[in-house]
């Protein structure tokens, strides 16, 4: 129970606020370590709720994708969801300047469905309904959000 509860918290509540809070700094870091600093932000977690870290820096994947020469997408695959709300890929979307920010989270809904939510700024959880499993219609979907 511990470990869903670190994992939510990662997942929709730490990610989002180190995002719109640093912006290109939490980019940089992201990319440059990859995986290894999702895991430490869970191992920190999990540390203070007194549970055990079920995951390992390899289970973490980021992809960098461009849109167009302004618009970058950064996909984290995370590791596999157990339970329902817990995230399968999270997606960054931002322009070069950061002042067009978007945070995605396609997460494990019941029956077997994913739904695509997010969060903005002022930590509103924003809901997008169903998510298409495969990962070229979810970016499709996830960038005519973003560009509105």
């Amino acid at each position: 129970m511990n470990l869903k509860k670190a994992r939510y918290k990662l997942e929709h509540e730490a990610l989002p606020l180190f995002y719109f809070e640093n912006k290109n700094i939490f980019m940089l870091t992201l990319l440059e370590i990859r995986g290894e600093l999702l895991y430490d932000i869970m191992d920190d977690f999990c540390d203070k709720i007194e549970c055990e870290n079920l995951y390992k820096k390899e289970d973490y994947k980021i992809d960098a994708l461009n849109v167009n020469e302004e618009v970058k997408i950064v996909r984290v695959t995370m590791p596999d969801p157990r339970v329902e709300l817990e995230c399968k890929y999270i997606y960054f979307m931002f322009d070069l300047k950061f002042e067009k920010m978007k945070y995605f989270t396609v997460e494990k809904a019941s029956l077997g469905k994913e739904l695509l939510c997010g969060w903005d700024e002022h930590r509103n959880h924003l809901n997008y309904g169903f998510c298409p499993e495969d990962l070229n219609e979810q970016l499709q979907k996830i960038i005519q959000i973003y560009m509105g």
